[in-house]
């Protein structure tokens, strides 16, 4: 026998051991002292940690070896799902195969090392490989080594993925190429969406809802707030016997709305109010530059937070260049039920041209933005239904308005002749 095949057989020896004083960990620790208990617990995670990282190590050998391309499977992951005798890893071993493939490029020596040394996680490694591809698209070139420096860094203390994520939006928010940040924002606002209802054989109705991160903090945060987890009683107050789980409360809370919107129309105000707090430079704003952030944790584009602050729901909380905070916006700013009945008069529905949105499906709109100097007056709001709010602010068209209407125009250009398709 060679050395190296010794070797082997020594090795898979301890890991046979192993694995059978696991088998029998119940009779062992029946009789530690409960103090103890803690610190086992600890030392398994470092295992599954340590074990992680060395089946990496292995499946980088089997690649590199050609071991893999030879065998019958389809691909890393499919291998190690052969080898481990559990279909049910399929997405653990999928992991397993992008962390050992990322870690091969020498662009990731610096990940590399602590992931086969067992100081980071395997679910925490492949949160550093999706994340810095991610800031591939707002950062400048020269800023990505730091950035992966920076991510890596967080990863070897963090215990989950979610640490990582916060670190990357900072990073994406403090060092996004002018523009980048908010036409990305722009992306993902279009590929939102939400399908048609369809019936299954219970009669009960299913849709798929996907939602941009500015889109999903007003929405959220209006469900959260008619969605509180709370005992719920009878008129007695004992304890009803099935109470609404979370699913059937945003729910609820989702039909209340639409049912509130359709008696009322939209001066409705619920009593719970939502509200989406926005950080962000005072003058970031006012320039339509950087970003801003929401309490979720992610980061907005300037004109996205811009047209959020147009919103009722959305408080702003402006900050000064040392990161104080220099004002917290209050709702007075917002057009008032009087105003908005007279806008509905004066404008008749969205005042895009093109558009034929009725009142009750438009939005008030700053012309100029109230972050500028702004006022909440008739002189300076317009009708704007949800898309053409977008549109507004997006391309940063002006318009002027008159006692009788509104007419819109590009910054640069002459007005848009009414009846022409908008963009």
């Amino acid at each position: 026998m060679t050395s190296g095949a010794a070797e082997l057989s020594g090795l898979r020896g301890l890991l046979a051991a192993a694995a059978t004083a696991l088998h029998d960990i119940a009779e062992q620790v029946a009789g530690c002292d409960p103090h103890d208990l803690g610190a086992v617990m600890g030392e398994l995670a470092a295992l599954i940690t340590q074990a992680q990282a060395a089946r990496i190590v292995v499946l980088h050998e089997a690649t590199s070896r050609g071991v893999i391309a030879a065998s019958d499977a389809c691909g890393p992951a499919e291998w190690v799902v052969d080898h481990s005798g559990d279909t049910a890893q399929i997405r653990e071993a999928t992991a397993l195969a992008r962390v050992a493939a990322g870690c091969a490029l020498p662009a990731y020596a610096e990940l590399a090392q602590p992931v086969r040394n067992g100081r980071i996680a395997v679910s925490v490694a492949d949160a550093v490989l999706r994340e810095h591809g991610k800031l591939g698209d707002y950062l400048p070139e020269e800023a990505m080594s730091e950035a992966l420096a920076d991510l890596v860094s967080v990863a070897q203390s963090a215990t989950e993925p979610q640490a990582v994520s916060r670190l990357s939006r900072r990073l994406m928010g403090a060092a996004a190429r002018a523009g980048s940040l908010q036409a990305s924002q722009d992306r993902l606002h279009d590929r939102r969406g939400l399908t048609s209802f369809g019936e299954d054989h219970l009669g009960l109705f299913h849709a798929r809802l996907v939602l941009d991160p500015a889109s999903h903090a007003i929405v959220s945060s209006a469900l959260e707030a008619l969605a509180p987890p709370r005992a719920e009683t009878d008129l007695e107050g004992s304890p009803l016997p099935q109470s609404r789980n979370a699913d059937q409360r945003r729910a609820d809370a989702l039909v209340e709305v639409c049912a509130a919107y359709a008696e009322r129309g939209p001066t409705v105000r619920l009593g719970a109010r939502a509200r989406v707090v926005i950080t962000m430079p005072l003058t970031e704003l006012r320039e339509g530059t950087g970003s801003g952030s929401i309490p979720t944790g992610e980061i907005l584009g300037p004109e996205t937070v811009r047209r959020m602050a147009c919103d009722a729901a959305v408080i702003p909380v402006v900050l000064g260049s040392a990161s104080e905070v220099l004002d917290v916006g209050r709702e007075q700013r917002v057009v008032t039920a009087a105003q908005l009945v007279a806008l509905h008069h004066r404008d008749g529905g969205c005042t895009f041209p093109g558009c034929s949105r009725p009142p009750g499906w438009c939005q008030a709109h700053h012309v100029r933005h109230w972050a500028t100097g702004g006022r909440t007056t008739l002189e300076n709001l317009a009708l704007l239904c949800s898309r053409h709010h977008t549109v507004v602010h997006r391309r940063a068209y002006n318009a002027t308005v008159s006692p009788t209407g509104v007419t819109w125009l590009r910054r640069t250009a002459s007005p848009r002749p009414s009846g022409v398709p908008p963009p």
